[in-house]
């Protein structure tokens, strides 16, 4: 039932998105029909107010399906779907699981980062703000509060648009890009760089599983176990990551041997 609910959606989704494209094609003939009438006709200095008129009626509905079009773009990209190509099949949502890196490999991959710049700030992001890639690549200077230390972000998963707080290194990522001029991301083979700086360092196979490869989605756990890490407290960061339910943030926030190891040798010092 549930895939049948999905597949509507998607039918749905295709068929507005056809006729916003057929209405602006529409729109913009109908606009150079009534220009070029418009010009051959003589009106002997008088405004032909019904035409005026007409142009201002066609050059709106071309301006508010442009604007939809931007938004149902902005919407599919957020469910997974590559936002260059607006009709696509969306992606399963990935499991819930916790997929960390040792330091050998965190190394490694921000070694390989380094030689691209735009995807080393991007990746810098997802370890510092607690977004999915959605998010992160539709973030625009206007909606940065640089004065109050946060970002206004579109919703996720059903749950509303918010205010994220933003970290010195979140800070500094984004007034470099927004010198260089590259929000929101210019990204359109991210894929393709993504995984490959992870082949290079060593951490992803070609022929990897799902399961064995690392993926962006599992920054969030590097995010989440570096906050535990720091003992913040599991409520804010269920809070930070908008999780309904904690059990969702145990997944991504569980400690590892040598936090667990530190805990029990305290006692050492008490004794």
């Amino acid at each position: 039932m549930q895939n049948m609910i999905v597949i509507v959606e998607k039918l749905i989704i295709r068929a507005l998105i056809l006729m916003l494209l057929l209405t602006i094609a529409l729109g913009t003939a109908e606009l150079g029909r009534v220009l070029i009438l418009d010009i051959l006709t003589p009106v002997y200095g008088l405004v032909d107010i019904p035409t005026v008129f007409d142009i201002f009626g066609i050059v709106l509905v071309i301006l508010i399906g442009i604007e939809l079009l931007k938004s149902m773009k902005m919407f599919l990209a957020e469910e997974k779907v590559k936002p260059e190509l607006v009709i696509e099949e969306a992606l399963p949502e990935p499991p819930h699981r916790r997929r960390l890196l040792s330091e050998k490999q965190k190394k490694a991959l921000w070694t390989e980062l380094e030689k691209d710049t735009l995807l080393y700030r991007l990746i810098v992001l997802a370890v510092n703000l607690p977004l999915r890639r959605g998010q992160l690549v539709t973030i625009t200077e206007d909606v940065i509060d640089f004065e109050h230390e946060h970002v206004f972000v579109i919703g996720s998963k059903g749950r509303p648009p918010r205010l994220v707080p933003l970290n010195a290194t979140a800070t500094r990522v984004l007034k470099a890009m927004i010198e260089d001029e590259q929000l929101p991301f210019p990204v359109k083979d991210f894929r393709k760089r993504w995984y490959t700086a992870l082949r290079n360092a060593g951490i992803n196979k070609k022929e990897g599983t799902r399961e064995e490869n690392y993926h962006f989605h599992d920054l969030r756990s590097y995010f989440a176990s570096e906050l535990i890490r720091r003992n913040t407290n599991p409520l804010i960061v269920q809070n930070l990551f908008a999780h309904s339910d904690m059990s969702i943030t145990t997944i991504y926030a569980q400690t590892d041997d040598k936090l667990l190891l530190e805990a029990v040798k305290r006692l050492d010092e008490s004794g």
